[in-house]
């Protein structure tokens, strides 16, 4: 990601306190970035990130006091060592430079950088870890289930921490120099093997039943790697990559949880599942509903009820949510619309945002194919889903199989013993906005209309493969991912496909929900059970020697066999060759690697 200097900032002599003006600190900076007033070659480390408009330094500001200064502070570190660096676009590039070199030389070795290898014993039998790349403090991880001597040596210094332990996992402390004997370390049934971490992640793995094969090198360099994560992140390449989508689409923005319109050929990014940030990848989509946010106008119409307009904020931000009261009788109370433009046959989602005024739950009655209750506050439905968007909003969702070609669609108020038939007290009712009935079998991303139905285009990205592809013999592809549910097609969803004769292509969801690997011909293949949707996962696909293996969230799947594809020009990322079958989801963390991954890498990567 690039620098964060957005607004200006207020500094105070002798205070450790910064305020900002114009900021939104929350959810761009953390603890350990580091901040400088722009011109004064002074940096700082940033202890806490205590709102949108206040940082607290580790350290008191030792410059004039001053007000709307511009300032910057650098987010990216390496990951071994946590030297800043600068990235395209940064400002004080030679300032980040110069800090870099200075802890590099202010501690003796570089950083406490040391020589690391890993050998056999005399006997043959078991390992030596020596440090060439280990830092001073790593802590090493004995895991339950060594059995023999392995010994991590680090030339001079001193060991913390037991070196005898029965049963569970252990940490010693490994100084510069030190040595660790494991030899009597007893197992209960866990793994055989232990790592090297910097505190963050493991470095290096070794499993001493697999010998140097089980040993993690370097997965932190592949061929390719898209983070995905920002909006604004740089995407290193060899080649060109490119992004269309043929037209506006929404987006909910992933910090301040409002519904955002993305111009065409722009990529949307939104919180996953597991509420880190990846790119929204879609395929095109039709809202059939008219009038979606105006729902005082034809064609929707009310029964026992009033709509007044624009009455107040929407989940875009704008006062553009309308409110349906239910009146003093005792009727039905709703508002409805005819949808037309059906297929027998066809599974369509419906969904509308909600908020309670009055009254906390609503049915949705198609009709004919089905209805569906929902409690705002508890967020649960009879069938379908409530998810909560942002300031009291809600999203209510369920699927029908339309058994007409239009269908006469009812929004109607409950009392608390959620029944549709009572007395109102002409007060109560629900913020209701952004209607939508589209041909899939879950909610995407929202499509405003007014007096005609309005598609979103499909999102592709693609990216040249000249430099990029990793070939056929040896290869990795890793990647994060989320689905919105499971498309019930043969066709399926796409999160890789290399454009040569369609061979090479990764999906994570087909007729069954699985997901599965090609390259080349049968067989191939595929996940053991239908993936999860709305909960993130780690696919992958390896080639080594002949052989295609599918792996999901570090586990191997099965395994296929590979013939030798014609070379691509093209790799698509989230879709199939074409710019077809899109996941419905969320990508993060693309990784691909010109070399095969050992099985310990993959599960750890």
């Amino acid at each position: 990601m690039s620098q964060y200097n957005s607004g200006t900032v207020d500094v105070t002599n002798g205070s450790a306190v910064v305020i900002g003006n114009g900021t939104n600190w929350t959810g761009q900076l953390a603890a350990g970035d580091i901040f400088t007033v722009v011109g004064s070659g002074v940096w700082y480390v940033i202890g806490s990130v205590d709102s949108d408009t206040q940082i607290t330094l580790t350290a008191n500001y030792a410059g004039s006091t001053a007000s709307a200064q511009s300032y910057t502070v650098v987010r990216d570190f390496t990951p071994l060592t946590g030297l800043p660096y600068p990235t395209k676009g940064d400002i004080e590039t030679h300032e980040v430079l110069k800090r870099a070199l200075l802890m590099l030389d202010s501690t003796p070795g570089g950083a406490n950088i040391v020589p690391f290898s890993l050998e056999h014993n005399s006997d043959g039998t078991h390992k030596h870890v020596h440090a060439d790349r280990v830092s001073t403090g790593t802590q090493q991880a004995i895991n339950d289930g060594e059995v023999a001597a392995d010994v991590l040596r680090l030339p001079g210094g001193t060991v913390t921490g037991p070196s005898n332990v029965t049963g569970q996992s252990l940490a010693v402390s490994i100084d510069q120099g030190a040595e660790a004997d494991l030899a009597a370390i007893n197992g209960g049934a866990g793994q055989p093997r232990f790592a090297l971490t910097n505190g963050t992640r493991d470095l290096f793995v070794i499993d001493k039943t697999k010998g140097l094969a089980g040993m993690i090198g370097n997965i932190m360099s592949p061929l390719v790697h898209i983070p995905f994560k920002r909006q604004n992140d740089e995407v290193a390449l060899s080649g060109t990559q490119t992004f269309t989508r043929a037209s506006t689409a929404t987006y909910i923005d992933p910090l301040d949880g409002l519904i955002k319109t993305a111009a065409i050929d722009t990529p949307r990014f939104e919180r996953m599942a597991d509420g880190g940030i990846g790119l929204l990848v879609e395929g095109a989509s039709t809202n059939l509903l008219l009038q979606s946010e105006a729902l005082d106008v034809t064609p929707w119409s009310a029964s026992a009820a009033t709509i007044t307009p624009n009455a107040t904020a929407a989940p875009d931000g704008a006062t553009s949510a309308d409110l349906l009261v239910e009146s003093a009788t005792n009727a039905y109370h709703y508002i409805r619309q005819s949808v037309s433009g059906l297929t027998v046959g066809q599974v369509y989602t419906i969904s509308v945002f909600a908020k309670p005024a009055g009254r906390t739950t609503m049915r949705v009655n198609a009709n004919g194919p089905g209805a569906a209750d929902f409690d705002l506050v508890a967020m649960t439905a009879s069938i379908g889903s409530v998810v909560p968007v942002s300031n009291g909003w809600v999203r209510c969702s369920f699927t029908i199989t339309a058994t007409s070609t239009s269908h006469v669609l009812d929004f109607i108020l409950t009392n608390p013993a959620t029944t549709t038939l009572y007395t109102g007290d002409g007060a109560s009712g629900i913020y209701l906005w952004g209607a939508q009935v589209a041909a899939l079998p879950f909610a995407s991303s929202y499509i405003p209309t007014t007096t005609a139905a309005v598609t979103r285009a499909a999102d592709v990205l693609t990216i040249a493969a000249n430099g990029n592809w990793a070939g056929v013999t040896s290869r990795t592809v890793i990647m994060d991912f989320d689905k919105f549910g499971s498309i019930g097609m043969a066709t399926g969803m796409y999160v890789y496909s290399e454009d040569a004769a369609s061979q090479n292509c990764l999906t994570v969801d087909n007729s069954s929900g699985k997901g599965t690997a090609y390259f080349g011909t049968t067989p191939y293949p595929s996940t053991q059970a239908a993936i999860p949707a709305n909960a993130v996962h780690r696919i992958a696909h390896r080639v080594s020697n002949g052989v295609l293996d599918l792996w999901l969230d570090g586990v191997l799947q099965g395994t296929g066999s590979v013939d030798a594809p014609a070379i691509p020009t093209t790799v698509h990322i989230g879709s199939f060759t074409g710019g077809l079958y899109q996941l419905y989801g969320h990508l993060r963390n693309l990784r691909i690697y010109d070399r095969a991954l050992s099985s310990a890498e993959i599960a750890a990567a």
